[in-house]
């Protein structure tokens, strides 16, 4: 069984959010007000020896997370009964401690891309001043192409 301890004082993290994790951020736009946008940081991982729970556990611990652990299987198309567990992060303060430790424990793979992008929003959600109609067309665009660079290869060919 894994015996370290999740902290914030190496790149661990790092590694392993450059290999399960996902930034995710909606934009609402509602009619006569300002825009809404969400955001959440997801990490999901296969629980291969039951000892991931108390993996994630430790990271919600470490980032000040209320969300809780979830545990999940597949839908009944896939063949494997693998169990996932999957945690979420959508405070604002959960946001900032993740966007520093990003800062400082760089991410070495494209969801590089995704991480500047996501911390573009947060920052945006997270600033008084108010912004204007340009500033917040180009949040909504990068709303909409968060995690476009997964899914195709067209832009690195």
């Amino acid at each position: 069984p894994w015996k370290a301890m999740v902290e914030k004082k190496n790149a661990w993290l790092t590694g392993f959010i450059d290999a399960e994790g996902c930034f995710y951020s909606q934009s609402k736009k509602r009619p006569g007000k300002f825009d809404s946008f969400t955001q959440k940081k997801t990490l999901t991982q296969q629980d291969f020896n039951g000892g991931e729970k108390a993996i994630f556990q430790a990271i919600l611990f470490l980032f000040e997370s209320q969300n809780k652990v979830y545990q999940f299987t597949k839908p009944p198309s896939f063949k494997s009964k693998s169990i996932y567990v999957r945690i979420e992060f959508t405070s604002i303060a959960s946001e900032e401690q993740i966007s520093d430790y990003l800062l400082t424990y760089k991410l070495r793979t494209i969801k590089k891309i995704s991480f500047y992008k996501w911390r573009k929003v947060y920052l945006h959600r997270t600033n008084s001043v108010c912004f204007s109609e340009k500033s917040l067309e180009k949040t909504r665009h990068l709303v909409k192409l968060m995690n476009i660079h997964i899914h195709t290869k067209k832009l690195y060919q």
